[in-house]
């Protein structure tokens, strides 16, 4: 693992959280911090994608794989060579792919289906999913090592309903973003509007926030004062 560092590349890392509260910023913000900041952060994402399609879109395919293809194409692994890769939705990963994927960070290597010959790949390796993994309860001791191996380090992400006055924090943030976005006159919450922030349950999470935002912006661009009638979350709550 010192070697790893030293290189700049990081632990294999587990994200957990819901849908929308920021697991792909959060991926980000990782690859950001490191020495590879500059390289490659390239996202695959697991879930509604046919096996074969999802195995060459990950490692590659040689010339021939499929009908008209007359040239090879490297993967999205070899395309985040030097950088990151970011799996999302790892608990719907394919289990004939599962073998494939864990080898990656160990070997340092991918072949491409019904390739001959191994390539090298330096790539740290992030991943998410919206459960918690139940791997190798009952299972194939396969998904366990798959789970191990990319999950050395694993970030619980909480939903925005738990983050207490964080919430405020992101509010704001993202209301000053979508301003300077649209040309908008800047903006503040009144304290009712605060208040609203903090009660609402946020089912959407961190998506569902900044696009609260960014409409308020376009609604209410020539406001200067955000209040919980412009917010709208007593008619989002009606609607649920």
């Amino acid at each position: 693992m010192r070697r790893q560092w030293k290189t700049g590349r990081f632990p294999p890392t587990l994200i957990l959280g819901e849908t929308g509260v920021g697991k792909r910023q959060l991926a980000r913000a990782i690859h950001d911090a490191r020495p590879r900041a500059t390289r490659p952060f390239v996202e695959a994402g697991c879930g509604g994608i046919p096996s074969m399609i999802l195995e060459a879109e990950l490692f590659g395919f040689e010339r021939g794989a499929f009908p008209d293809v007359r040239d090879a194409k490297a993967g999205l692994l070899q395309a985040a060579h030097g950088g990151t890769l970011l799996v999302s939705s790892i608990g719907l990963l394919p289990e004939i792919l599962q073998a494939k994927l864990l080898r990656v960070p160990e070997e340092e290597t991918v072949q491409r289906p019904d390739g001959t010959r191994s390539e090298p790949v330096d790539v740290s390796v992030i991943s998410t999913s919206d459960t918690y993994l139940n791997w190798g309860l009952g299972t194939r001791a396969q998904q366990k090592d798959l789970l191990r191996r990319l999950a050395v380090v694993t970030i619980p992400l909480p939903p925005l309903r738990e983050r207490g006055h964080a919430i405020l924090t992101l509010a704001r943030y993202y209301l000053a973003r979508y301003c300077a976005e649209y040309g908008s006159n800047p903006k503040t919450f009144t304290e009712d509007a605060r208040a609203a922030l903090l009660a609402y349950r946020w089912p959407g999470n961190v998506r569902e926030l900044y696009n609260v935002m960014e409409r308020v912006v376009v609604l209410f661009g020539e406001a200067s004062r955000v209040t919980p009638e412009m917010l709208g979350l007593r008619a989002l709550q009606q609607t649920r």
